[in-house]
């Protein structure tokens, strides 16, 4: 039982992280207000900065979760105990 919160956990994890990435290809698809593409253009160093910026992010997310896996935070290891 005490291993149980953590596959909970992770579920959670990848079920959040899988909407996030849906949700942004409805969200920056048109006729969203978000999706007004004619901005690139005209301020290419702040897009590059806030694409950058965001990977950077999701990368050490990413690194973070599979960290904490393969060192055992997130391993069912207590069961039996």
């Amino acid at each position: 039982m005490g291993g149980s919160a953590h596959v909970f956990g992770r579920l959670i994890f990848l079920l959040c992280m899988l909407m996030h990435y849906l949700g942004l290809i409805w969200v920056l698809r048109r006729p969203s207000e978000f999706a007004d593409w004619g901005y690139v253009s005209k301020l290419p160093e702040f897009f590059a900065g806030a694409v950058g910026f965001y990977l950077i992010g999701q990368i050490a997310i990413w690194v973070a979760f599979c960290l904490a896996i393969r060192e055992g935070r997130m391993l069912d290891r207590g069961k039996g105990s």
